[in-house]
């Protein structure tokens, strides 16, 4: 998804409280966070196994710079800025 309509996005969070917003991270991006978590809970936490269930990961941004980077610069920030009138 390269083209968002802030303006109608936001007319849809302010009437149902949320959007959905299928394929607005390109599958690069989505691989990227995938590999970085996988290796983030090797180091911190055990891995994965194929299949398994794991608990909630929380606070990754205090342990991974890379995720602390995207939680605070991800493309995401201005959308959300926009939808709760931050900006």
């Amino acid at each position: 998804m390269t083209d968002l309509d802030f303006e109608q996005l936001k007319k849809d969070f302010d009437r149902d409280g949320f959007v959905v917003l299928r394929g607005y991270l390109p599958p690069a991006e989505v691989s990227e966070m995938w590999d970085r978590l996988h290796r983030y809970h090797a180091e911190v936490q055990g891995p994965i196994s194929n299949g398994e269930q794991t608990r909630a990961i929380k606070g990754m941004n205090v342990h991974d710079a890379w995720y602390r980077n995207y939680l605070e610069n991800g493309r995401h920030i201005p959308l959300m800025k926009h939808l709760i009138e931050t900006l």
